[in-house]
């Protein structure tokens, strides 16, 4: 079903050595790093790592315009301040509304001149079938756990698709233990004193 789910002192270690991690980053360096990486991973799963990526790669045609990597490197730019903007909301449902910019087939990009239908042509429903998978696997973990957190604690990141890679936005039996497990974890790794 997956790779196997870190339990008992295997999570602490994961925690350990994932704090770590973000240390040698240097995450931790400025006031909102740790939002700011939240934001970067988000932009990775719901829209870096996708479909998108074969627009990218792909020849232009009569339909589709070249997908630069200046392009890239401006919308995913663009994108990863509207994260962080979404991760420092205390609107559980604002995860959403980025999703509907990430989809939004008419709004021209930032600086760059085409709107996803533009540089996604042939890839649209694989664009959508990704966003909208890693969005809700995003959103449930973020809305679910953010009761159990402080108002300016940011959902770690990759605790979202890990766990919970097969639900849907209706919701599933194993949603609640799954969440409470997430938050639980999320709740240790921000006692542990790391802000």
């Amino acid at each position: 079903m997956g790779e196997r789910q870190p339990v008992g002192k295997d999570i602490q270690e994961t925690l350990d050595w994932a704090r770590q991690r973000l240390e040698e980053l240097g995450v931790f360096a400025t006031e909102d790093g740790l939002r700011w990486a939240a934001a970067h991973g988000l932009v990775l799963s719901v829209w870096r790592n996708g479909p998108i990526e074969d627009a990218h790669a792909s020849r232009p045609t009569s339909r589709r315009k070249a997908l630069h990597d200046g392009t890239m490197l401006a919308h995913n730019t663009w994108l990863t301040r509207q994260a962080f903007d979404v991760l420092g909301s205390d609107d559980q449902f604002r995860l959403y509304a980025l999703e509907d910019m990430v989809l939004d087939r008419d709004t021209v990009w930032p600086g760059c001149e085409g709107t996803l239908t533009d540089f996604g042509w042939g890839f649209l429903g694989e664009i959508k079938k990704q966003v909208n998978s890693a969005s809700t696997c995003s959103g449930t973990s973020r809305r679910d756990c953010r009761r159990t957190t402080s108002s300016s604690s940011p959902a770690l990141p990759g605790s979202g698709p890990a766990m919970t890679m097969t639900v849907c936005r209706n919701g599933l039996p194993a949603w609640k233990r799954r969440c409470d497990g997430c938050a639980a974890r999320t709740r240790s790794f921000f006692a542990s004193g790391v802000t």
